[in-house]
């Protein structure tokens, strides 16, 4: 049998836990959300084209990234990888490596990390320039990647691709055999 005393102290403490756990309890995560932009884009012989690899608002407490993109590297050949305004424009320094500059092939792989705060969305974490090898059309995808918050935690993400067309146009205007010949002498 429970005496006075002890149904008082229920009374007063069980609201007590019942609250301190709705407090403490974990909340769910955002969704982040990942996006390439402009995510349908054309660009022609002699030109480059560059994409923003994009976070949303639902983004909150970005503290680091490593996000691998890839691409058709017959069609595409990427010139320049930089870290987006989000980044550079926080309030300190930040980490940035593109891991596979060397040994490209159909991806990019960057590690991206901001020293001593967190940077939370809209805006560009990454930009990518590429140029055309030969004329067709190339999606530009998330193969993989990793977001983290400020305790080293995954921010879990959905990422939205890109489709790229180079346009470099054979001519078709007549040309005099003798020119041709001359070409491959």
């Amino acid at each position: 049998m429970i005496d006075f005393k002890s149904r008082y102290r229920m009374r007063v403490l069980l609201p007590a836990v019942i609250v301190s756990c709705l407090i403490s309890a974990p909340v769910a995560a955002q969704t982040a959300g990942l996006s390439l932009v402009p995510s349908v884009g054309s660009f022609d012989c002699g030109e480059t084209f560059t994409l923003d690899l994009m976070v949303d608002a639902q983004t909150i407490d970005l503290h680091g990234s490593s996000v691998v993109l890839e691409f058709n590297d017959a069609i595409l050949a990427p010139l320049a990888v930089q870290p987006g305004a989000l980044v550079t424009g926080a309030a300190c320094p930040y980490f940035f490596d593109w891991t596979n500059a060397s040994a490209i092939g159909d991806s990019i792989a960057v590690d991206l990390a901001n020293l001593g705060c967190s940077v939370e969305g809209p805006g560009s974490i990454l930009r990518v320039t590429f140029e055309g090898s030969v004329s067709g059309v190339s999606a530009v995808d998330c193969r993989s990647g990793i977001l983290r918050d400020s305790l080293n935690q995954d921010i879990p993400y959905t990422c939205t691709g890109a489709e790229v067309n180079y346009l470099c146009p054979i001519a078709d205007d007549p040309q005099a055999w003798g020119s041709l010949k001359a070409l491959y002498r």
